[in-house]
């Protein structure tokens, strides 16, 4: 597969009202996002060097696929950068480790008081793994990079 073939996939299953915001509505969704590495879409190690630290300190986004649903793109993030605490409303988001390692940290409002923040998750991922946050749960978020991601 490839990056033509997760979107037809995604564009398939937000067509045809399969797609909810649960594990199972984005099920084909992250089965097509796990064909997915670094080379498939011409990513390499060329910005590392053998310390593990970055060539190139720039936090580089590239947009793939957008709907009301759901949005796909690729983020490469040098060791130590953050992509600080911030929402999708009304939107599930996906993130693969296409290489190193990351610590997702997300979090709910409390109910009773949305000014304070409940922890619902914090994981570290690594290469070939896959985050979800839903509308309704965990959807603020955090994303900080332990290893160049």
């Amino acid at each position: 597969m490839g990056i033509r073939r997760l979107i037809e996939v995604t564009k398939e299953v937000v067509d045809s009202n399969q797609f909810s915001h649960t594990p199972n509505g984005v099920k084909k969704i992250v089965d097509a996002l796990k064909t997915i590495d670094s080379k498939v879409v011409g990513l390499t190690n060329h910005r590392l060097n053998t310390n593990n630290q970055s060539i190139d300190s720039r936090i580089v986004y590239q947009h793939v696929f957008e709907s009301s649903f759901i949005s796909i793109g690729i983020f490469i993030l040098p060791k130590g950068a953050i992509i600080p605490f911030h929402d999708h409303p009304h939107m599930s988001g996906l993130a693969l480790t296409l290489f190193g390692s990351a610590q997702i940290v997300t979090v709910d409002r409390e109910i009773t008081n949305p000014s304070r923040a409940i922890e619902v998750q914090n994981e570290t991922l690594n290469t070939g793994d896959v985050s979800i946050v839903f509308p309704d749960k965990g959807n603020i978020h955090e994303i900080r990079a332990k290893t160049n991601f």
